[in-house]
């Protein structure tokens, strides 16, 4: 099993998320060399649908495996992502920030980065 699989998996397992409690939407990835998913959302409830590659959806996202791990686990931004070309995407731009809540339920926090200040600023 991919490492996409895996996480869509845990996705799966979630089965509502609040914060998702007014959206009714659906969501197609596809994830270069680990395959299709289809998330649907109504009022918080998620449904996923594995082998999705003719789905259609209020969006589609497309990325590579390792591009996608990444995003979902918080070591990138979906929209830097997205801006950057790394993350192909159609459909209206409010769907990239709607569906965040999605993958924020099932990564790990993202690590904490200290500020340091340099020696001469830190009086």
């Amino acid at each position: 099993m991919t490492r996409a699989a895996e996480l869509f998996e845990r996705l799966a397992r979630v089965g509502r998320i609040g914060a998702l409690r007014n959206v009714r939407a659906s969501y197609v990835y596809h994830v270069q060399n680990a395959g299709d998913w289809r998330v649907t959302i109504d009022e918080g409830a998620i449904r996923i649908q594995n082998d999705a590659s003719d789905a259609e959806g209020d969006a589609t996202f497309t990325c590579d495996e390792q591009e996608f791990v990444d995003m979902v686990e918080g070591r990138r931004k979906m929209t830097t992502t997205a801006m950057q070309g790394r993350l192909g995407f159609k459909g209206d731009f409010e769907h990239l920030v709607v569906q965040a809540p999605l993958f924020e339920s099932i990564s790990p926090s993202p690590p904490r980065q200290k500020f340091q200040a340099h020696r001469e600023y830190a009086k």
